[in-house]
């Protein structure tokens, strides 16, 4: 992935590429004239096994995780715990010995205050889909975010001042403005939703069911931060909704998965199946992903298995299935790459005329998988529930 330098159409414009973690140590030593600091860093960034370090994708969030070990003297746990640790550190500068200072700020807000309206910015601009901005646009969202946080006598040039000489949160590029990283905006944009009474967080999560697309770098913070009113309102409700009355997957939902996914197999493989492979792109949707393991396994059998094993089964015990799809690989449908050839896997089930057949032989390990699913956050929700009795 790139990056474009400017949008100014004065200048050449000319792209760069993000940082990936491999950058990480030279950048250190370059910027750090302390070379115990800078060792220090490196070090704990190779050990961490947790830290999601595709966050520090540029010079500028490199420089900012610098500042937060400096205050902390350790690296954040997880991408949730240097975002909570950040926003304190770029409010004030800090060497790491000396005690800090705040920096000057025009609206003579509170860090806790500008913290309060950044995020009230960041969430109604998040729902506009707005990330560049007009001086008069910009102004404009943050007069709707000083409103919402009663802030309404603060004048929006100091603020926006604040935002782009204080917190640096927002950058200036010629006559436009923008925030300095999508990342962040997500996250301050999902506590904006943290703080908001039972209620409007109810509706919000109710209405990302079937429509979380816009949002799913919030729903990703907030399963941390905000993790029951997520599970009550809006993973369960998903779930459920995956169901028909029977309790069983409809097969829209499986289907869905499958999308993308392609059957792979060596040019010149062996004969029934040996050497194919389904292989598909993370899933699509929101709630079947947590779901089916990729952020937090619960089962043994991927979705990738069983459509191996259904090759496996009931399309290569077959011979005269075989040699259908011997000539389907050969087709023109048919991709390749180096010693391998790929269709799409829903096509090929298509071709076969096997597309009902497939969905009967996986719908009871999907249906299993989203019953136990539910049952598990289901009984987490309810030990909360729970812990009334200790309020009374």
């Amino acid at each position: 992935m790139k990056i474009t330098v400017s949008n100014n159409t004065n200048f050449e414009k000319c792209e760069i590429d993000l940082f990936r973690k491999s950058d990480i140590a030279p950048f250190v030593k370059k910027i750090l004239s302390d070379s115990n600091v800078s060792q220090q860093i490196i070090t704990k960034v190779n050990e961490s096994e947790e830290f999601d370090f595709s966050v520090l994708d540029t010079p500028l969030m490199i420089s900012w995780f610098i500042l937060v070990y400096k205050r902390r003297l350790k690296i954040p746990k997880t991408r949730l715990g240097f975002y909570e640790d950040l926003f304190s550190v770029i409010l004030s500068r800090h060497d790491g010995l000396k005690d800090s200072y705040n920096r000057p700020s025009r609206t003579r807000l509170t860090d806790d205050e500008i913290k309060t309206v950044f995020s009230a910015l960041c969430f109604v601009s998040r729902k506009d889909q707005k990330r560049v901005f007009s001086e008069q646009e910009i102004v404009d969202y943050i007069r709707q975010a000083l409103n919402i946080s009663e802030f309404k006598s603060v004048k929006r040039e100091n603020y926006l001042y604040d935002l782009t000489h204080v917190t640096c949160l927002i950058k200036k590029d010629g006559i436009e403005y923008e925030f300095i990283h999508e990342s962040i905006t997500q996250y301050f944009s999902s506590l904006f939703l943290k703080n908001q009474v039972e209620s409007n967080a109810k509706k919000f999560y109710l209405n990302r069911v079937g429509d979380w697309r816009k949002y799913e770098g919030e729903l990703g913070f907030l399963y941390h931060i905000d993790k029951m009113r997520f599970l009550t309102y809006f993973y369960i409700p998903s779930l459920i909704k995956m169901l028909n009355k029977n309790g069983k997957i409809k097969s829209d939902n499986v289907f869905d998965v499958y999308s993308s996914a392609i059957v792979l197999r060596r040019r010149h493989g062996s004969s029934r199946g040996k050497n194919v492979r389904v292989l598909a792109p993370p899933i699509d949707d929101y709630a079947m992903r947590i779901a089916l393991g990729s952020n937090r396994p619960v089962h043994e059998n991927s979705f990738l298995s069983v459509a191996d094993e259904y090759l496996k089964v009931k399309i290569f015990s077959e011979s005269q299935l075989e040699v259908t799809l011997n000539k389907i690989f050969g087709g023109d449908s048919a991709k390749s790459i180096g010693d391998y050839v790929y269709c799409s896997f829903l096509e090929v089930l298509e071709s076969l005329g096997k597309v009902g057949d497939f969905f009967d032989f996986v719908e009871p390990s999907f249906t299993g998988w989203i019953n136990k699913e539910l049952s598990k956050t289901q009984s987490v929700v309810d030990a909360e529930n729970n812990k009334e009795s200790l309020f009374s």
